[in-house]
């Protein structure tokens, strides 16, 4: 689950930076005034991940590393 998690984290700091350039490209921010959204989708196959993922506030996640 730890690698997962450490995955996924890195994914979304990397498509970030990734949607907001697209967004900077496609949108009214001195763009090409199409005004499309850009939209992000993480898909996982560990079941203890996205349960880890899915929960609110920090609940018992043992043994990773800070």
């Amino acid at each position: 689950m730890e690698t997962e998690i450490l995955a996924a984290t890195i994914f979304f700091v990397e498509g970030t930076l990734v949607k907001q350039f697209l967004q900077f490209l496609l949108g009214g921010e001195g763009g090409l005034e199409n005004n499309q959204q850009v939209q992000m989708r993480l898909w996982l196959d560990s079941a203890s991940a996205q349960t880890f993922f899915n929960r609110l506030g920090p609940g018992r996640a043992k043994h990773l590393k800070q």
